[in-house]
């Protein structure tokens, strides 16, 4: 049988049992080692139709989210600068305090040794970061604090 003799033989059947026919057989065909599944394409196509807003709008979060992180990491970057700007400004004062005689308790010199070891952390960190401005103050804070170790001079 030719393929004219199954469209002549077609022209009986209605619209309706044409569709039907063409369902069954989408639904049956499968090629062993290629899988053809038009059910999936179709429902898969139906579904971007549906979702396409959603599908959009996560996108443009998507894309907010990357721009949020952006401005994030500049702000850690500026928070940690200033931090690092506040610690050196402390151990500077410190240092001029000590440069002038005036005597500290032990807590004082801990939490300026602490400003010490973050303000060195940042500066090896951050190779943008000047470092040169306070690494005479910290040597004699350091010198400074032996001394009264040794010698027992806190206030």
């Amino acid at each position: 049988m030719n393929l004219t003799n199954i469209l002549n033989e077609l022209k009986g059947v209605g619209i309706g049992n044409v569709v039907t026919i063409g369902i069954a057989l989408l639904s049956i065909i499968q090629i062993s080692p290629i899988k053809i599944d038009p059910w999936s394409k179709f429902f898969k196509l139906i579904g971007r139709m549906i979702n396409g807003e959603v599908m959009d709008e996560i996108k443009s979060l998507k894309t907010d989210l990357v721009d949020v992180h952006k401005e994030l990491d500049d702000i850690n970057e500026t928070s940690g600068r200033r931090d690092a700007d506040a610690a050196r400004n402390r151990i500077l004062r410190f240092d001029d305090e000590l440069r002038r005689k005036v005597d500290h308790s032990e807590e004082f010199f801990d939490q300026i040794l602490d400003d010490i070891t973050f303000y060195r952390k940042y500066c090896n960190e951050h190779d943008s970061y000047p470092n040169a401005k306070a690494n005479s103050a910290m040597r004699n804070i350091e010198t400074v604090y032996d001394i009264c170790r040794e010698e027992n001079k806190f206030i």
